[in-house]
């Protein structure tokens, strides 16, 4: 099911990171030219959303497609999802879940995320609701974003882990590096790869530090470019 990767990868953040409705993402393709890197698109955005922005901004099908902010993972031309994956959502108390955000006048949003709730929230309600989920002992990963969109996931699973695990089925042990701008890709960066914050990130990205963390200048694909840039000079990893 898993591909072959390329000695390098890239694997990305789409809104705001890859696309961008002022900076394209071809001029990232222009770059690579022949040495583009294998792709990993990881988004929050549920499969068909995800599916729907890659053939609007005509970008490269990815080797792999990561959406729900890690709950879901799709392989190959067609997309296969990795359903051992999916299992660990579907053990997950929802309607107890549910529960809670209704009390808390938390909205669920429309749309078809099967491997996460995506749900509406202020940063006060989201408090709440963390400290009830601790209260009736629900363990479950939390992503508070944009001031307002709370995504509930399986305990453990994020961007971060979910990269992992398919590099772990790829067999994958070369260069990796990754991309970002919201609070949905802390874990991402923050999973060890060498790591590019593009320019326009919000400002809980901008304050994580690391020898690994590169914070870029520029926006979106061009700060992708300055990013791959300087890390594949700067250690010589990409």
């Amino acid at each position: 099911m898993y591909p072959n990767l390329k000695e390098q990868v890239l694997a990305t953040d789409l809104d705001d990171t890859l696309v961008s409705e002022k900076i394209s993402h071809e001029q990232l393709w222009t770059y690579f030219g022949d040495n583009r890197p294998s792709l990993i698109y990881i988004t929050g955005r549920y499969f068909q959303s995800a599916y729907q922005l890659i053939q609007e901004n005509n970008l490269p099908q990815p080797d792999i497609l990561i959406c729900d902010a890690g709950g879901s993972i799709y392989c190959g031309e067609t997309f296969n999802e990795d359903l051992l994956w999916s299992a660990a959502f579907q053990k997950m108390p929802v309607k107890a879940i549910e529960e809670i955000a209704n009390e808390l006048d938390i909205e669920c949003q429309q749309v078809d995320a099967n491997n996460r709730l995506a749900l509406n929230a202020t940063p006060e309600t989201y408090k709440l609701f963390k400290y009830a989920l601790q209260a009736q002992g629900i363990e479950a990963t939390t992503i508070f974003s944009n001031e307002s969109q709370l995504d509930v996931l399986a305990p453990n699973v994020n961007k971060g882990t979910a990269l992992h695990y398919v590099l772990e089925k790829c067999q994958h042990t070369k260069n990796v590096v990754v991309a970002g701008d919201s609070e949905n890709d802390v874990h991402l960066i923050a999973a060890g790869y060498p790591a590019i914050i593009v320019g326009n990130a919000c400002e809980e990205l901008k304050l994580l530090e690391g020898p690994l963390i590169y914070h870029a200048e520029k926006s979106a694909a061009e700060g992708i470019i300055e990013g791959w840039h300087f890390h594949r000079h700067q250690y010589d990893i990409v």
